[in-house]
């Protein structure tokens, strides 16, 4: 038997352990859903969190549909169970019709990645159902099954290898420890002695010591400093610092010429956001993309002031003539709403504000421009996130933070981009 014939045998004998262990956990009801795990941590945060962010449906549901569409297998299970199957639940036997689906999928060399990363996405389920890894794997693998994946998504490779790393990091720590509760549940642990186990894990990261110090006071016992905000929010934005670092990292490799050129400034999504931190034209993230356009095409030879970029914006709603308002003055005002964060644009209305700036500079359209938008668009949404879930302390205190934190995307995609640049170098 070769290799891909091994690998399928593999994964269909993994495919029934991890769906007999399903049916086990499924609740008295015998209505199982895919739901949050009973515990998320900073260091590998919910998946379904930052699909919310970027404005997507469950990963896992976009996948199987993505799936299903790319190698035309029919699923057989109705769009209404699909949906509660994320949500309220459904019966065992919609279980059975995902496994057979699972089974149907055709193992070509075009999708052996997608293959590999499900079978780690069922072995993590099995070893560790608490943490959030088998969620991300499946996540990663589904849209690495993409058949446009190798042509217009490379620029996520480095992004994808550092969720998988962690991920494993994650799996390894809780085996580790499951290994020291003779049978115990991980349920039943302390954070503090939870925290205690993932120590080494945050120390390699690039969290500065003194945040560390002081959340392992804060966790240990539970005292409020001043210096307790800005750990909580360090750790919390961490994973996310890293992701957005490496996605801006992979689009600046993409589009370099060589490695002068990848060196000589930072990425857009890190400029954008210093924009935004600057508080000079806007004040939100997603309107530090709007100035970073300006200026970089500018920079390009074009003359593109923010009243010319506002006529790529589409506007439904059509202009009251009589009272002499003016289609131009109604978008260049949707763009100051944008910049500022009153308003913000939907995937449409970006789709067509960047197909009509293509249009006029007469480039190709690229999809990247609404991966920068996302990315951006997800930090706006963080923030009251984060207000939020921090209100024991004042709205203003969490925001000033946040600002602090996120200043060090630069410092992220600096250190990320060392390391690219030292890896390759030839070895002596």
């Amino acid at each position: 038997m070769d290799k891909l014939g091994e690998l399928n045998t593999e994964y269909e004998i993994e495919i029934d352990k991890t769906f007999d262990l399903l049916k086990k956990l499924s609740p008295d009801d015998g209505r199982f859903a895919f739901n949050q795990v009973p515990i998320t941590t900073y260091y590998l945060p919910p998946v379904n969190e930052l699909a919310h962010l970027l404005g997507f449906d469950n990963p896992m549901l976009t996948n199987i549909k993505q799936v299903e569409k790319d190698y035309r297998v029919d699923i057989k299970i109705g769009r209404s169970s699909l949906y509660n199957l994320f949500g309220v639940g459904v019966g065992l036997r919609v279980l059975d019709k995902l496994k057979a689906w699972f089974k149907l999928l055709p193992l070509t060399v075009s999708n052996l990645k997608y293959k590999r990363a499900m079978y780690t996405a069922l072995r993590y389920s099995q070893i560790a159902p608490v943490s959030q890894a088998c969620y991300w794997m499946s996540a990663v693998g589904g849209f690495k099954a993409s058949q446009h994946y190798e042509t217009a998504f490379q620029h996520f490779d480095l992004m994808f290898n550092f969720v998988g790393e962690r991920a494993k990091s994650e799996i390894n720590l809780i085996r580790r420890f499951k290994k020291g509760l003779n049978g115990g549940s991980l349920e039943t642990v302390s954070k503090a002695e939870l925290w205690q186990q993932a120590i080494p894990l945050w120390e390699n990261t690039k969290v500065a010591p003194e945040l560390m110090d002081s959340f392992n006071k804060l966790i240990q016992h539970k005292t409020l400093t001043t210096a307790t905000i800005e750990s909580i929010v360090a750790f919390r934005l961490e994973f996310y610092l890293e992701l957005t670092s490496l996605l801006d990292l992979g689009t600046s490799i993409k589009s370099a010429r060589d490695t002068q050129e990848l060196t000589s400034k930072s990425g857009f999504i890190t400029r954008a956001v210093q924009h935004y931190l600057d508080r000079v034209e806007c004040t939100c993230c997603f309107g530090g993309l709007i100035v970073e356009l300006k200026h970089l095409f500018k920079s390009k030879g074009y003359d593109l002031g923010y009243r010319k970029l506002a006529t790529f914006i589409i506007i439904d709603e059509q202009s009251d003539s009589s009272s002499g308002y003016k289609l131009k003055e109604k978008q260049y005002d949707r763009l100051k709403e944008w910049k500022n964060g009153v308003t913000k644009p939907s995937s449409k209305k970006l789709e067509q504000f960047f197909s009509n700036l293509s249009d006029y500079l007469d480039i190709e359209y690229s999809e990247i421009w609404l991966d920068f938008s996302r990315a951006l668009l997800a930090w706006d949404k963080l923030k009251p996130k984060l207000i939020s879930e921090l209100d024991f302390f004042s709205s203003d205190e969490v925001e000033s933070v946040f600002c602090e934190v996120l200043a060090n995307l630069h410092r992220y995609y600096q250190s990320n981009l060392q390391v690219y640049v030292e890896n390759m170098q030839p070895s002596a």
